[in-house]
């Protein structure tokens, strides 16, 4: 039995979902014919697809082009990885609650 845990991912090109598991610092695809596992040497916190071949990872320090083939991870950009109390995924269920907060904090250490 396979366990998912959030964030999940539909890409539709590869007709593949993708799920992650926190605790163990990997990510899983699955679509008709296969299963795969991504061991990472840090939490994924949000997924999203570039194109058929390629991801992009977000994870505590910074957002990351990850290849499927050659498994190679490139990073893109820092995230606010000077704040210890941010973490990539928290926009939650309502993605404007990050943002504000963020504004909020921005405005008062003016």
């Amino acid at each position: 039995m396979l366990e998912g845990l959030s964030p999940t991912l539909w890409q539709p090109l590869g007709n593949t979902l993708y799920w992650v598991d926190y605790t163990n610092h990997f990510f899983s695809g699955r679509n008709d014919t296969a299963s795969f596992e991504y061991k990472m040497d840090e939490i994924v916190t949000v997924l999203g697809w570039i194109d058929e071949l390629k991801l992009l990872l977000a994870t505590r320090t910074g957002l990351y082009r990850f290849n499927l083939i050659n498994l190679e991870k490139s990073f893109i950009v820092h995230v606010e990885h000077e704040l210890n109390t941010n973490r990539s995924n928290d926009g939650r269920a309502n993605p404007w609650v990050a943002l504000d907060q963020h504004h909020e904090h921005r405005c008062q250490s003016r």
